[in-house]
């Protein structure tokens, strides 16, 4: 089970909420030695399409990259909005993902909910999560 602090949680929220209508998007961490996800780093989203689906802005996503390995954490999942569906991955974003071994985290703002997941060769698993 995936543990993330509600504090987390809050913080990709508002960003959520600033972000809309389009969708925001961002990357979640935790330290090596707990794995509990506890922080969330915002990536600007670069879509063309961005009320519909969410691409990393390049350097942004390096940037954050190079972040948590300078201090010793490590990346956990991908954690992105939809403005006005549910939290369930789309067919985009399916198609669009390339980290099997990483949780993939949707709120929905429509429905006010957040659900985890893995997607592997696009078979799509709810995962469960606690909240500290």
């Amino acid at each position: 089970m995936i543990i993330i602090f509600q504090s987390v949680i809050d913080h990709f929220i508002q960003y959520a909420q600033e972000q809309y209508p389009n969708e925001s998007c961002g990357i979640l961490v935790s330290s090596l030695d707990d794995q509990h996800i506890n922080e969330f780093i915002p990536i600007p989203n670069q879509s063309l399409n961005p009320g519909h689906e969410f691409e990393f802005e390049p350097s942004a996503f390096i940037q954050a990259l190079y972040q948590i390995e300078g201090v010793k954490k490590e990346w956990i999942g991908v954690i992105h909005s939809h403005p006005t569906s549910k939290a369930y991955p789309s067919f985009i974003d399916i198609q669009n993902w390339f980290y099997p071994k990483l949780s993939y985290w949707i709120y929905s703002c429509l429905e006010n909910q957040l659900k985890a997941y893995t997607i592997v060769k696009e078979k799509v698993r709810e995962i469960p999560y606690r909240i500290l």
